[in-house]
């Protein structure tokens, strides 16, 4: 994929000082530059270490190439939620050193992941864009690039998504702030890594984490921000590349094996669409069931499929969507508003303004009220 050279950002010194343990590992990064990951959970100080890191890497030598990768869905500086964002780093100018808003960022360094607690299923596809936006960096000649990861709430699960990134990207350095006695072991396996400086750090705040009401508070306003301003515009689902679901994967059922499928299974609910991929069968209907089992298996083994996919109409409803370009550039968010499955066409709220440069929308795994909250959550796969 043809990627656009990271444009640069302005960043303004963080507002905590850290610490002298994290002083010292910023000197030593400084002093060997190159990839560092930084992992932590959340509110440990990742942000405010990779922001120092990078404002005293250039304060040092202000022509060294820097690159802030920003992975952290809910709250990322560089992109809206559910977003990676990437982006050259420069000091703030002298004259702007007041302002709060100093961050630009090219979209083409964003990659929308479709949702902000990477739990299980999404780890793949978040390693997947932390690779593709390092290697962008690296091709746009990046000397020191700072990775701050995302913090998943399955422990397990995040040292698998470490240890894939350290495997795949070959970092420098790996700063983690710990935070209970899981983190030893890590820490020692690490440190084993001849090719790897390890720095274990300390929170850079005793205080707890802050409720997850404050969380969800603080995430459903900037989804409220990124959705602001949109306008309904509606897609042909033919003319459109629609990724992380089976819709429009495969070939509409023929019409009378879709008038027999609904005979079959109409006790149980309302067939509205359906569509086959090889022997798998993707149905849509108005609720779920688990008594239409029977009915449903002889109406797959008639219809030669071997598979089933079965989602609810109703879950559609303001689903969280990614809007692409035919070159897999990410020009924004959206919410689906309808689908005509007589017409096989989409309508998407969104404040995308270019909306015929849109070729490709990406299913995200949750439900944005127009508030900006989220009203329901879907597991990857299950569309």
């Amino acid at each position: 994929m043809e990627e656009e050279p990271l444009l640069d950002l302005e960043i303004s010194p963080p507002e905590h000082t850290p610490k002298e343990s994290a002083l010292k590992a910023i000197q030593a990064i400084c002093n060997n530059p190159g990839t560092v990951l930084i992992i932590g959970a959340r509110e440990t100080g990742k942000s405010t270490f990779a922001h120092t890191l990078l404002k005293e890497a250039l304060s040092a030598n202000p022509e060294l190439p820097c690159t802030l990768i920003d992975a952290d869905m809910a709250h990322c500086s560089l992109a809206p939620p559910s977003v990676i964002g990437a982006a050259r780093v420069q000091l703030a100018k002298q004259e702007a050193a007041q302002s709060t808003a100093l961050f630009q960022f090219g979209t083409r360094t964003q990659h929308f992941i479709g949702d902000c607690q990477p739990a299980g299923g999404y780890a793949p596809e978040i390693i997947a864009a932390i690779g593709r936006l390092h290697g962008v960096a690296q091709e746009c000649g990046s000397r020191l690039t700072a990775i701050d990861m995302p913090a998943l709430p399955d422990i397990k699960s995040f040292f698998r998504m470490v240890w894939n990134c350290i495997d795949m990207l070959r970092p420098a350095h790996v700063v983690a702030f710990s935070r209970g006695e899981d983190w030893v072991g890590l820490a020692a396996q690490l440190k084993r890594r001849q090719d790897i400086q390890v720095h274990l750090l300390a929170p850079a705040s005793a205080s707890p984490p802050r409720p997850i009401e404050f969380r969800s508070k603080r995430l459903s306003v900037r989804f409220g921000a990124a959705l602001e301003n949109s306008e309904n515009h509606t897609f042909e689902m033919a003319k459109c590349t629609l990724t992380n679901t089976w819709l429009g994967s495969g070939s509409r059922l023929a019409p009378h094996l879709f008038k027999y499928l609904s005979g079959a299974v109409s006790d149980y609910y309302r067939v509205y669409y359906a569509e086959l991929t090889g022997a798998r069968l993707g149905i849509m209907v108005n609720r779920r069931s688990a008594e239409a089992e029977q009915a449903l298996a002889i109406a797959i083994e008639q219809l030669a499929a071997t598979s089933v996919t079965i989602s609810v109409a109703q879950e559609l409803k303001h689903r969280l969507v990614g809007l692409h370009t035919d070159r897999g550039k990410f020009v924004g968010l959206g919410r689906i508003e309808s689908i005509d499955f007589a017409r096989e066409t989409i309508t998407i709220s969104t404040p995308v303004r270019a909306i015929t440069a849109v070729t490709e929308i990406r299913f995200g795994g949750r439900c944005i009220a127009e508030s900006g909250e989220t009203t329901l959550r879907v597991p990857p796969g299950e569309l």
